[in-house]
């Protein structure tokens, strides 16, 4: 218990540097100064918030075991994909001029580390978009998440954005745009180092947002 708390702290302290630097990294490029420091403002304030959440995330108490259920893995490996490229590349393309078309100023981030692919600007507003391309239909492959992105996602809240462009091979679609996908998909990023977000969760959370 003392080497997990240990291990809790240390993380804390490394989340708590990338927090804190937040607010400079995503607000660097606004030219003008107003702006810039109004957008640093509010992000200073979104981290506050989300310090004091991770103050509360990085203890662990002893307690009983209980048996909480069960699951099968069948060990299986990663097969070849040589579509996975391919939609990348046609998904990002097709978002960042979608993005342009209406009149954002976007960023490529995607080889940062940054936990997004695309960083768009217009006006005060922010999108920290992760974009995801499947090669077919979403509707019936769903799309997965790092633990890197869901945790960025987390952290940035309702200024993280996940698009999904389906039908790749075709030159690919908009399938949907999901304004804070950690909010909006908790329920498929519980103890799990990557996220699985099933097509008909896609369809449904972009059915009610009307769209």
């Amino acid at each position: 218990m003392d080497q997990l708390n240990s291990d809790l702290a240390a993380w804390g302290a490394k989340a708590r540097h990338h927090l804190e630097r937040l607010p400079n990294e995503l607000t660097r490029d606004i030219a003008d100064d107003t702006e810039r420091r109004q957008r640093r403002k509010q992000l200073k304030q979104a981290v506050r918030v989300r310090l004091s959440e991770l103050a509360s995330a990085i203890s662990a108490e002893r307690a009983a075991l209980r048996h909480v259920g069960w699951c099968r893995v069948v060990g299986a490996g990663v097969p070849a994909e040589p579509t996975e490229a391919d939609s990348e590349a046609v998904s990002m393309a097709h978002v960042a001029g979608l993005l342009r078309d209406d009149s954002w100023g976007v960023t490529d981030v995607h080889t940062r580390g940054e936990g997004f692919d695309l960083l768009a600007r217009r006006g005060h507003e922010q999108r920290c978009v992760e974009v995801k391309g499947v090669w077919e239909s979403a509707a019936s492959r769903g799309v997965s998440l790092t633990g890197n992105e869901i945790v960025k996602a987390g952290l940035l809240g309702d200024d993280y954005w996940l698009y999904v462009v389906d039908e790749c091979r075709s030159g690919g679609r908009l399938f949907g745009a999901y304004r804070n996908p950690a909010a909006l998909f908790a329920d498929a990023a519980k103890d799990v180092p990557a996220v699985r977000i099933k097509g008909s969760a896609l369809a449904a959370a972009r059915a009610e947002a009307g769209d």
